[in-house]
């Protein structure tokens, strides 16, 4: 079945045969499709997808970038940490650790940074 050049997308040219006041060019042979048999695609495939949800690959690819911006939230948290606890605002009595700012940090960072990320990648893919 041939389609003329008003089925074509508007972005395309149309072939060289049908531009105004051009000889007649012979096109090249068009790829064919190897059939592939329904079971192999559906093996492929998983049954069920939910709206804005994320291949696989996709969803490794936000942890490994939710665990980058956790790992720069505490490069930045952590001096700003020793600044105000350890300098500004010394105990005589104790010594600085960053454990608690630490623990705190990894602890908040993360789940809202994944939640950021993955929203959107959701607005991105939408």
């Amino acid at each position: 079945m041939r389609r003329s050049h008003r089925h074509r997308p508007t972005f395309l040219p149309p072939p060289v045969a049908e531009r105004a006041g051009s000889r007649k060019v012979k096109r090249p042979p068009r790829a064919k499709h190897l059939p592939v048999h329904h079971s192999v695609l559906q093996s492929c495939q998983r049954k069920t997808r939910f709206a804005g949800e994320a291949p696989r690959s996709a969803v490794a690819q936000q942890i490994r970038k939710t665990a980058v911006v956790a790992a720069i939230i505490l490069v930045v948290v952590l001096p700003f940490d020793y600044l105000v606890i350890g300098i500004l605002f010394r105990d005589p009595g104790h010594t600085y650790s960053a454990t608690l700012t630490i623990v705190i940090t990894l602890l908040a960072a993360p789940p809202f940074s994944f939640f950021l990320i993955r929203r959107g990648a959701r607005l991105e893919a939408a």
